[in-house]
Formats: structure tokens, C-alpha cells, sequence
């Protein structure tokens, strides 16, 4: 992609999906979470807490690039040296904007 210049809104609309993404798979984690934490006696782990305060930021995170996308200045930004650094092909992918629109996390993006 280098030298491929993407407008600067639809690279904050990419990055609001991304957060999207994020946020969903930590919706299913703290309820996974909480369902294991319910099991057990005792106080509820402030982990739980921290948990919940991620996807709320994640959430907050996604809206905030949302509404930055529509306010921007339509310039052009070159992606290459920024996606070079990440190390997640599904990412990089996503960020570039070719991945599929449905290419979220699953079972495949996850394996170590």
C-alpha cells in the first residue's frame, strides 16, 4: 500500500469498525466472564470491573471516530509506514480497508 493515499474520513470509519469489532468481542468475554465469576463465592474480582470499563471505552472509542469522520478535512493519508508496524494481518487488513466487511474476529483470526 505504499505510496496509496486514503481519504482521512474513511480511515476514521475504519478505525470506528475496528473498535466496533473490539467492542463486540468484549461484550461475549464479560459475559463469559461474569457467568464464571457467578459460580464462585466471594466478592466479584474488580478485574470485572476493569473488564466492563474497557468495552465502555472501546464503545466510547468507536463513536468518537464515528463522529470524527464526518468532521475531518478531506485530505489524503498514507497508510503504509502505520500499518507496517502491526503484526495482525486481519488488522492490517482492516485498517487498509481490504479486508472483508465481515471479517470480524473469528475462530481462524484467533488461533496462536
Amino acid at each position: 500500500m505504499s505510496g496509496e493515499f486514503v481519504p482521512l474520513d474513511r480511515l476514521m470509519s475504519l478505525l470506528a469498525e475496528e473498535a466496533g469489532t473490539l467492542e463486540a468481542a468484549g461484550v461475549r468475554i464479560e459475559g463469559i466472564v461474569g457467568d464464571l465469576a457467578a459460580r464462585i463465592d466471594g466478592p466479584v474480582p474488580r478485574e470485572l470491573q476493569e473488564l466492563d470499563l474497557m468495552v465502555q471505552t472501546v464503545r466510547d472509542l468507536a463513536a468518537f471516530f464515528e463522529t470524527l469522520s464526518g468532521t475531518v478535512p478531506d485530505v489524503g493519508i498514507d497508510l503504509a509506514p502505520a500499518l507496517a508496524t502491526l503484526k495482525l494481518q486481519r488488522l492490517r487488513e482492516g485498517l487498509s480497508g481490504t479486508g472483508s466487511p465481515d471479517s470480524g474476529l473469528d475462530e481462524e483470526s484467533i488461533l496462536f
